[in-house]
């Protein structure tokens, strides 16, 4: 669970690796889950079988990619905010998890700084 300290500045927030930022925009992005590499920092994860044509065009490969990451992610969400987990972290299903995970997917998938499409707001 975030606290008032995990609070940065949003001009920090294109290099920082962690804390959280008010957007006009998107208004919390939490940036442990907008670096798009949370992914591989986990020790517990859900999974989803899914079936996938071959020979796709890039775009509805992108397309796919990204409802699988976000039907993914919510099932994640959920589960980690079951009373289990309580004891192990204070990590729960939290608004600005869902909005992080798809700025996150977007900067792996088309790289370049987004935060000033969202103008981030000083601390």
């Amino acid at each position: 669970m975030s606290t008032r300290d995990d609070i940065i500045d949003g001009t920090d927030a294109a290099k920082a690796k962690e804390g959280l930022v008010y957007t006009e925009v998107l208004v919390w992005v939490d940036l442990g889950h907008a670096k798009g590499d949370d992914k591989t920092k986990l020790k517990v994860t859900k999974a989803v079988r899914w079936r996938i044509k071959k020979g796709l065009p890039r775009e509805e490969q992108i397309s796919i990619a990204l409802a699988m990451m976000m039907k993914t992610a919510h099932i994640f969400e959920t589960f980690q905010s079951n009373w289990f987990f309580s004891w192990i972290n204070d990590s729960g299903y939290s608004g600005e998890d869902l909005v992080s995970d798809l700025l996150g997917f977007y900067r792996v998938v088309r790289p370049k700084n987004y935060f000033p499409l969202f103008k981030p707001v000083s601390k």
